[in-house]
């Protein structure tokens, strides 16, 4: 299926505008036709108020929907874990999960659909294992690091592509992602740009 990109870049002045423009986003990744990939790049100096016009835009509005805005965040010094703002955020999306009444449906659903490719999805996010049970090691994360790293690409993005295909919103903001490492951007651009993903909406 061919989709087109809807990247937007939200400047921070005039911010009733720039707020409109982050909703309308929101929105966008509702729309029971939507064709296009929601992704907000948000413009503007270091200690503008970036974080706190994206928190204040959508944070709320998200929840009202009944869906699940999660923020992670990236360091100047490189941090030892892997993927850092990514497992951030994503962790939150776990904790969430954890306590919806729903509990027992997602795990079914999850364990669907990320089969053999938990664990090595588990390695990076250790609260999946809080989420899903513990998993037995998979053989996959001995085989070659570029082998087991496509094979997390797919599992990450099943993981979110679940829960928003129950209808629930995700909202996934990454702050000083220009500090993020290589592979978490190679992932993020396979997950935010690959076939696009109904009732997701990625700002960075």
């Amino acid at each position: 299926m061919n989709t087109k990109q809807a990247v937007n870049e939200v400047p921070l002045y005039g911010r009733e505008e720039a707020t409109r423009d982050l909703r309308k986003a929101f929105q966008d990744s509702r729309a029971q036709q939507q064709e296009s990939h929601q992704v907000v790049w948000v413009r503007g100096q270091c200690g503008c108020g970036k974080t706190a016009l994206v928190q204040k835009s959508l944070e709320d509005v998200v929840k009202q929907e009944k869906g699940y805005f999660v923020r992670g965040r990236y360091d100047e010094m490189p941090s030892a874990q892997p993927f850092s703002g990514l497992v951030d955020a994503l962790t939150d999306l776990c904790d969430y999960l954890l306590e919806d009444e729903q509990i027992g449906v997602f795990r079914v659903q999850l364990s669907d659909a990320l089969g053999s490719d938990a664990p090595i999805l588990a390695a990076v996010l250790p609260r999946l294992s809080t989420l899903l049970g513990e998993f037995a090691p998979s053989a996959a994360i001995h085989c070659k690091p570029e082998w087991t790293f496509e094979r997390l690409k797919v599992a990450m993005r099943a993981f979110i592509q679940t829960i928003c295909g129950r209808s629930i919103p995700v909202v996934l903001f990454l702050d000083d992602l220009h500090f993020g490492d290589e592979e978490s951007l190679e992932l993020l651009k396979y997950v935010a740009l690959g076939p696009s993903i109904k009732y997701f909406l990625f700002v960075g």
